[in-house]
């Protein structure tokens, strides 16, 4: 099975212990911005807008695109 790594920063939501237990029940590897290094959140929010912007492009390429958009 592959491996799957989260990159984050260190914020509450990803620290928690919920989050914590669900990750390490999927065996998920957890990667944490270093302190200081701002241009690492700036890779990691690159990231999450081309998975955001590619999440809205499937439907409409099904001829779906109202339903993603209620």
């Amino acid at each position: 099975m592959p491996t799957v790594v989260l990159k984050s920063d260190s914020g509450s939501a990803f620290i928690a212990a919920p989050t914590q237990q669900l990750l390490a029940e999927f065996g998920v590897e957890k990667l944490f911005s270093p302190p200081g290094v701002p241009r690492y959140n700036g890779a990691i929010e690159a990231g999450i807008g081309s998975l955001k912007a590619r999440t809205e492009q499937h439907p409409t390429r099904h001829g779906r695109a109202a339903a993603w958009k209620r």
